[in-house]
């Protein structure tokens, strides 16, 4: 349950934004945990009691533009977030091999470490 109301936020963020944007087709398939465990995060933020990590605009190992997204991530800091995301990347999985259709052609991939408690989501942005 935790994780599908995670996932519903994360389509919420995603749909934010691209509300202007074309359609998109549906990807061929999603990012890989080792595509995406491969580039570093671009942003880390604090979010309440935790902190969050995004990679902006990048095609994994796909041939569709998408942002990642991980939450939460419990630490004291910026620099132990990023440790802990990392950590959380390591046992992370895609539940969900198959594009979802998250509302005007937006696309979303669902990912989880159950060892860390931390959820991710890929969503497909316009370039």
């Amino acid at each position: 349950m935790k994780i599908k109301n995670l996932l519903l936020i994360i389509s919420i963020l995603a749909l934010s934004n691209n509300v202007l944007a074309n359609k998109l087709d549906k990807p061929i398939k999603c990012p890989s945990v080792e595509a995406i465990s491969q580039i570093s995060f671009d942003t880390v933020e604090p979010c309440k009691d935790s902190w969050t990590v995004k990679i902006i605009n990048n095609k994994f190992d796909t041939d569709d533009n998408w942002e990642f997204i991980a939450f939460p991530i419990i630490a004291e800091n910026k620099t132990q977030a990023l440790e802990k995301a990392h950590e959380a990347m390591k046992s992370m999985e895609n539940y969900d091999p198959e594009p979802t259709e998250i509302g005007d052609d937006k696309w979303l991939c669902g990912y989880a470490s159950y060892a860390t408690n931390t959820i991710g989501g890929a969503y497909t942005i316009q370039k």
